[in-house]
């Protein structure tokens, strides 16, 4: 698919799209394959999914960034509003399409640009700080801790973990 058409697919799209990135030697994108089929079906008529092979799109995914797949995006009106990076679990992936299907408002994961901007720079401050003041451990730890606030959603290892996490915490 080229940047073009997928453009137009998605001013066209009359309910919210769900956008998976896949390839067929990719072995998550084999896992999420049927809970993403099942989702699809089960929310017919009220969320579309579109799955893209990223080997036969290679502009579109340098176009949108996509440097890992599986990578679900969704777009609603046009616009992107949700991205996630690698394979979900069934209950995630039915809860996304659950909430696009209620119309509840799905937010970009992560900081706003400008707020992670500053987040990392108060981070160096303190980690600056920290270390000209006879290395003051304390100082140095909170500017990290400040610093990884900034950049936690691009962490593959607070991705596996948070999404474990959560699923503790989820009632049955």
């Amino acid at each position: 698919m080229t940047p073009e058409q997928f453009e137009q697919k998605v001013a066209s799209a009359r309910q919210p799209l769900v956008v998976e990135f896949w390839a067929p030697w990719c072995g998550p994108c084999k896992v999420m394959n049927p809970i993403l089929k099942a989702a699809s079906e089960k929310y017919r008529g009220q969320v579309e999914l579109l799955k893209i092979n990223a080997d036969e799109s290679p502009d579109l995914l340098r176009q949108l960034k996509v440097f890992s797949i599986p990578t679900l995006l969704v777009y609603r009106e046009g616009k992107a509003v949700y991205r996630k990076v690698g394979a979900q679990p069934a209950a995630a992936i039915d809860n996304l399409f659950a909430d696009l299907a209620s119309g509840k408002i799905i937010q970009k994961s992560g900081p706003a640009p400008l707020d992670r901007f500053l987040r990392l720079g108060a981070g160096l401050v303190l980690l600056g700080i920290g270390i000209t003041n006879q290395m003051n451990i304390g100082l140095v730890v909170m500017g990290g801790i400040v610093m990884f606030s900034a950049v936690y959603d691009r962490c593959p290892i607070y991705r596996a973990i948070s999404s474990r996490v959560k699923t503790l915490f989820e009632k049955p």
